[in-house]
């Protein structure tokens, strides 16, 4: 027997019930979810429709009469151009510095991204925010007592702010 599924894979919410279908030759469910759960989006077209995000616990039931299968679990939307994995920008503002030599391994150096030397408040934060270095600087900032790993720079000039991120290898 060929199982060849033709997708149809809805959302329905009404008194929290969440109604995901794949029609298919098998059991009949229904899908049941807390009342705090979060499930919007979907991507029609034709005869496909697909839940792009559902978030929360969920149990399986039947349905009566009705020829299709869920698929139970937990979903959640997917943004390919999304930056959540990566930095896509050093900057963030008006303000603009140069921050270099990145990756560092001794030293790093904080200049106007228009050229030339100016004062910089630069503190330093590890990835669970804590601050490791607090320097007013026209010069290097060195990172004698900083292990490798990414780090956070805050960047202050005058009114301006913005923020960088250093990888240090030692």
């Amino acid at each position: 027997m060929n199982r060849q599924t033709l997708v149809l894979s809805g959302l329905w919410q009404q008194r929290h019930i969440l109604l995901a279908v794949a029609i298919t030759i098998a059991a009949p469910m229904l899908l049941f979810s807390q009342d705090a759960i979060l499930a919007v989006g979907a991507e029609y077209s034709t005869l496909n429709i697909s839940v792009s995000q559902s978030i929360g616990c969920i149990g399986e039931g039947e349905i009566r009469g009705r020829n299709a299968i869920l698929t139970s679990g937990v979903q959640q939307a997917f943004d390919e151009d999304s930056s959540a994995t990566g930095v896509t920008s050093n900057h963030i503002g008006q303000c603009r510095a140069l921050v270099y030599p990145n990756p560092a391994t001794e030293y790093v150096e904080v200049r106007s991204e228009e050229g030339g030397l100016r004062e910089y408040g630069v503190i330093v934060y590890s990835h669970l925010g804590v601050a490791l270095l607090d320097v007013r600087t026209e010069e290097r900032i060195w990172l004698a007592n900083v292990a490798s790993g990414l780090y956070f720079l805050r960047i202050q000039h005058d009114c301006c702010t913005t923020w960088s991120v250093l990888t240090v290898i030692k």
